[in-house]
C-alpha cells in the first residue's frame, strides 16, 4: 500500500487595506463549515438547535445565489440568498439565547431542532450535491409541530439550476435491470428473502457518479438503500436533460470579484496587520499539530483527488480559531477533514494592530498526495 503524505504551508494573506474593510480579491470557492449546538428561549418554550452545515456561498467563480435561495428555504424556512442572513433569520424565530435558566424550564414544552447539509459529490464547472435534512422533534406541550425532511439535490453550475431526482431519473426506466444495478452497488448490502420490488426515493449526481436512495422490498421488509453507481452504468437511466448536462462542453468562465467579510460578530476583521498571528511554537509545532491529528483519507478517494486544500481561517483577538472555511477545495472528505484539523487547533497568539489585539483572517493550504 502507498503511504499518504500530508504537506502543508502556512500564509497569511495580507490585502493592500489598513482599514477594516472588505478585501476584494478573486476567489474560486467558498464553503462555510457551521457546526453549533445551541440553546434558546420563546416565552416558556425551550429550543435546542443543532446545526452541522457545509453551506457552498461560491463555487468555480460562480455565487450559487438559486442554490443559496434553495437551502435557506428548505433547512431554515426564510427566505434569503446569503448564508449569514439567512441564519441570523433562522435562530431569531426560536427566541433568545440561553445561558442559563431563571427558573426549571418545563420538559413537556422543550423542542429539538436538527439541520444537517452535507456536500456528495462534485465535478469542477459542471455540477455539485448534497444531502439535506431537517427535523423538528416538538414537546408534548409545545405550540411547534413535528416533521422531518430529507432529500438529495444537484446543483447545475452551467445553467445556474437546482436539480432533484425527477431531473436525474428518468421515469418508465426498466425496473428489473435498474433493481439489479441498485443491488450490485448498493453499500447496505442485500436484503434478506426475495426481492419483490424497488422503491426510489431520491437521486443525485455524485463525483463521476450517481447517488440512488431508496428500498428493496421483500415479503418482510423494506429495506433501505444507498447506492453509488458509475455514470457509465447509469446512462440508460437519466433523463435527456441530465445527460446533456453530463455530455455538454462547459462554457469558459469569467473570473469575478470577491468581498470577504468585513465583520465577525459585529467586531471588525482586519486585512493588515502589524502583527500577524502566530501558532505557539511556530511552523514546526503546527506541522507536528497536523501530522499528529490527520485521519488519513480513503486510498481510493486520495488517488482521484490529489492535490490542494486551502481553507480561510479567523484568528480573533484572544487567539481562538473561529469560522473555517475552504476556499479551495479538493473532495469533500479530504476538505471535510482538514476543516476538522484546523477547527481543533489550539489557541494561536493573536495578531496585532496599533498595539491592539484584532480579529484576523490568514489562509492554511494543506497538501495530500500519494508517494
Amino acid at each position: 500500500m502507498k503511504r499518504i503524505f500530508v504537506v502543508f504551508t502556512l500564509l497569511c494573506f495580507c490585502a493592500l487595506f489598513v482599514s477594516a474593510q472588505q478585501s476584494v480579491s478573486i476567489q474560486k470557492c467558498e464553503v462555510i463549515y457551521q457546526k453549533e449546538h445551541l440553546l434558546y428561549q420563546d416565552g416558556d418554550e425551550t429550543n435546542v438547535i443543532d446545526v452541522d452545515l457545509e453551506w457552498p456561498s461560491m463555487m468555480d467563480f460562480s455565487d450559487l445565489k438559486p442554490l443559496q435561495t434553495f437551502l435557506a428555504k428548505q433547512l431554515f424556512d426564510v427566505d434569503a440568498d446569503q448564508f449569514d442572513r439567512a441564519y441570523l433569520q433562522f435562530k431569531s424565530k426560536y427566541g433568545i439565547p440561553v445561558t442559563a435558566f431563571a427558573t426549571l424550564p418545563d420538559d413537556h414544552k422543550f423542542n429539538y431542532i436538527t439541520c444537517e447539509l452535507k456536500e456528495m459529490g462534485r465535478v469542477t464547472n459542471r455540477y455539485v450535491s448534497f444531502s439535506l435534512s431537517k427535523k423538528v422533534e416538538a414537546g408534548r406541550d409545545s405550540k411547534g409541530e413535528s416533521r422531518s425532511m430529507s432529500m438529495l439535490v444537484t446543483y447545475d453550475l452551467i445553467h445556474q439550476q437546482v436539480l432533484t431526482s425527477k431531473n436525474i431519473l428518468r421515469s418508465g426506466s426498466d425496473e428489473y435491470a435498474l433493481a439489479t444495478l441498485l443491488l450490485s452497488h448498493s453499500l447496505q448490502g442485500r436484503p434478506d428473502g426475495t426481492l419483490y420490488g424497488l422503491q426510489v426515493s431520491d437521486a443525485c449526481l455524485g463525483m463521476d457518479a450517481v447517488l440512488v436512495q431508496g428500498a428493496f422490498l421483500t415479503a418482510d421488509e423494506a429495506k433501505p438503500f444507498l447506492s453509488v453507481i458509475p455514470l457509465s452504468s447509469m446512462r440508460n437511466f437519466l433523463t435527456k436533460s441530465c445527460r446533456k448536462l453530463l455530455e455538454m462542453p462547459i462554457p469558459a468562465r469569467v473570473p469575478a470579484p470577491y468581498s470577504s467579510d468585513s465583520l465577525y460578530q459585529g467586531v471588525p476583521i482586519y486585512n493588515k496587520v502589524d502583527q500577524a498571528p502566530s501558532f505557539r511554537g511556530g511552523a514546526s509545532a503546527l506541522r507536528k499539530y497536523i501530522l499528529d491529528n490527520i485521519t488519513y483519507p480513503d486510498e481510493g478517494d486520495l488517488k482521484d483527488h490529489q492535490g490542494k486544500v486551502v481553507a480561510s481561517v479567523l484568528i480573533d483577538k484572544e487567539g481562538f480559531v473561529r469560522d473555517v472555511r475552504i476556499v479551495d477545495a479538493l473532495s469533500p472528505a479530504i476538505d471535510r477533514d482538514a476543516v476538522r484539523i484546523l477547527k481543533g487547533m489550539p489557541q494561536w497568539i493573536p495578531g496585532e494592530k496599533d498595539g491592539h489585539k484584532v480579529n484576523v483572517r490568514i489562509s492554511i493550504p494543506l497538501s495530500f498526495r500519494q508517494q
